[in-house]
């Protein structure tokens, strides 16, 4: 009730406002509802001073008859006059600020979506990126699981190949001979020892292939042919020597006309198969004066270095050379690989040994204990080797001044 008591003597012109209220006298909803009370309830109440006890008497004769209308107007005029310059006044003082306000206001409105529109870009930026890295870890996944599964039945495939292979070798072994010695009167590449092999599962002829060698025996149709890998792995009619067989699935043994290619033509040859059960090759070793010096069977990866062994024994003091057909055999060739035929004979030389300083020849008791030269393996004589070999003193080995 004091609020509005004060609020209408402030309309009235009457009072000033309490600084408790004067913050909302100053608003246009007070005063505006203040104007229109004053005016309504003169009109049916009488005059505000009879009703809130404030009016003085001086005042209780305006309000009869039209000086009271007048009145009224006056007063609501100025009350209306005076709020509008109160009003004026405080727009005109909150201006700059307000203006002020607005636009930091409006600043950090632009900022604010400014920063949002940039964060979202960066978040798009970096949910694009995470996509793009995902995609491409699952590609690389997926590659990778696929080459592991055709690595691994590209494994497995051969792995059973091998086995089927194995499994085939073993049931033609039974039909057919496991080894063969194909040999002439006319030394040639081909001779020599063949062991039975499977490259395919379903094969119905067994294929041979020489010791240490890339010569093949293989069958096509109807034919035995001795080639090489290019003609075995296509099955195609080619090679060094052609057999007809003389039935279906004949093993090459049976074939009794074999033909070998010389000077672009086939020609009539006395090549000669026998067959075997046991891996063994049978050599004779002979002097060059025809004695037998040695009869044994060997495993065709026995090298001819074993041979020599074993006639050094024979001939100790000497050092051994091994022929065949006037050609001397390497220590690491494995008599698989020679071509001859069964028990054939291979030739032995002896020679002492002799001191590569003096060119004297040395006895067997002075051979005992001669010194060698570890690179080229000269003999020499202990009065040589004190001038022509030295000792290394880390290894303790003599080497050739």
């Amino acid at each position: 009730q004091k609020f509005w008591r004060e609020a209408v003597a402030l309309g009235l012109g009457r009072s000033k406002a309490s600084p408790i209220y004067r913050p909302f006298y100053g608003k246009d909803s007070v005063m505006a509802g203040v104007e229109e009370f004053l005016v309504h309830f003169r009109e049916e109440s009488g005059p505000p001073a009879q009703q809130l006890g404030k009016q003085s008497a001086a005042d209780a004769d305006v309000t009869k008859g039209p000086r009271k209308r007048q009145h009224d107007r006056i007063v609501v005029a100025q009350s209306s006059k005076r709020r509008a310059l109160v009003q004026a006044a405080a727009k005109k003082r909150g201006a700059p600020e307000e203006q002020g306000y607005n636009e930091e206001l409006g600043d950090l409105r632009r900022t604010c979506m400014e920063e949002e529109t940039a964060l979202k870009k960066k978040q798009q930026d970096e949910l694009d990126e995470k996509i793009v890295l995902e995609k491409k870890r699952m590609e690389d996944a997926i590659a990778d699981c696929k080459r592991r599964q055709s690595e691994v039945l590209t494994t497995l495939q051969k792995e059973h190949q091998i086995r089927m292979c194995v499994l085939r070798k073993k049931q033609l072994s039974a039909l057919f001979a496991p080894y063969l010695w194909i040999h002439g009167e006319q030394p040639n590449h081909f001779h020599g020892f063949y062991t039975i092999e499977v490259d395919k599962p379903v094969e119905a002829l067994p294929i041979y292939k020489k010791h240490k060698s890339n010569c093949w025996l293989f069958a096509t149709r109807g034919e035995w042919w001795i080639g090489s890998a290019d003609y075995k792995d296509a099955r195609k009619r080619g090679g060094w020597v052609r057999g007809v067989m003389p039935r279906l699935l004949a093993p090459p043994k049976e074939v009794t006309a074999w033909q070998v290619f010389k000077d672009g033509q086939l020609q009539s040859s006395d090549l000669r198969i026998e067959e075997m059960i046991e891996a063994r090759v049978e050599i004779v070793v002979t002097s060059l004066a025809g004695e037998e010096l040695l009869r044994k069977a060997f495993s065709p990866a026995v090298q001819a270095s074993h041979v020599k062994e074993l006639l050094k024994q024979k001939r100790p003091g000497c050092t051994v050379r091994l022929l065949l057909r006037s050609r001397t055999l390497k220590n690491d060739q494995e008599l698989g690989s020679l071509s001859l035929e069964p028990g054939g004979a291979l030739q032995a030389v002896f020679q002492a040994y002799t001191c590569k300083g003096c060119k004297r020849e040395l006895a067997q008791q002075q051979a005992a204990c001669t010194d060698k030269c570890e690179e080229c393996h000269a003999v020499y004589c202990p009065t040589c080797s004190e001038t022509r070999l030295r000792q290394c003193d880390w290894c303790y080995h003599s080497y050739c001044r």
